[in-house]
């Protein structure tokens, strides 16, 4: 019952329709008709997609952080009362939210894999065809649980340690480091150990690489660059889950009431 509450009120959220989803097609448009791209011929405009369809896809997703720390945020008072009088347990409380930001995740994975295939390939004239769509929704699905569980991580710390008055700058934090990192990689050579161990990164090149169907580079811009393996960002990306998991369920046992209005006060 409470899985289809959450799901409702994500799917239905307007501002994550705008941010998330319409403000990113607009980008796509952009990356295809305005900023230009590498057609010599069908792989290089392949690669130029997967580029942008990767960078973009992981800045929609962190843009769900942002509507799910808001929705811990005004329920942080009635949490910590309902965990200890009703029959609602902090792990069914994450992994029915987990359930609906997958969701949500998967839908705008199919949303962006589109709108990529059509604007590059008419403005290239080539066909433009992930070439593994059903494990790009896997990582969507996966990318959206993650800043899921970030954004409960940050906003439940906040609430329990620093105070609800640092919330607006908090539920930004994973947006700001999705472009930090996301955009770094696209001209920058980070050190290696770097790209395998931020889930920012890690979530954009496994979406170029199954959009691709090549491996990732080490700078998007730059083909001959050195390659990533995407089996290690995966196995990467999957303990970061399970690890913010575990300690979001730790923090949600010792959440504590706090009173709303102290944000608002901001």
């Amino acid at each position: 019952m409470i899985s289809k509450y959450f799901i409702k009120n994500i799917i239905s959220s307007k501002r994550l329709w705008a941010f998330g989803v319409f403000f990113m097609i607009f980008w796509l448009f952009m990356g295809a008709y305005v900023f230009g791209f590498v057609s010599y011929n069908q792989s290089t405009v392949l690669y130029s997609s997967s580029v942008w369809f990767g960078i973009i896809s992981v800045v929609a997703v962190s843009t769900l952080a942002i509507t799910v720390a808001l929705s811990i945020y005004y329920a942080s008072f009635s949490l910590s009362y309902a965990f200890k009088f009703s029959k609602l347990k902090p792990y069914q409380y994450t992994i029915n939210f987990m359930l609906a930001s997958a969701i949500m995740g998967t839908i705008m994975g199919i949303v962006m894999m589109v709108f990529t295939s059509l604007f590059f390939g008419n403005k290239s004239g080539y066909k433009i065809i992930p070439k593994f769509p059903l494990e790009i929704l896997g990582i969507s699905a996966l990318g959206s649980i993650f800043m899921f569980l970030l954004a409960m991580l940050l906003i439940i710390a906040v609430n329990n340690y620093l105070g609800l008055k640092n919330v607006s700058f908090v539920s930004f934090i994973p947006l700001l480091l999705t472009y930090i990192f996301g955009f770094t990689q696209l001209s920058i050579k980070l050190p290696e150990y770097l790209i395998y161990l931020s889930p920012f990164t890690e979530i954009s090149d496994l979406l170029f690489y199954l959009f691709d169907g090549h491996s990732p580079r080490r700078i998007l811009d730059n083909p001959a660059s050195s390659i990533i393996n995407p089996y290690y960002l995966a196995f990467y990306l999957s303990m970061w889950i399970v690890i913010f998991f575990i300690v979001d369920i730790i923090l949600l046992k010792r959440i504590k009431p706090a009173n709303i209005e102290e944000a608002r006060q901001v």
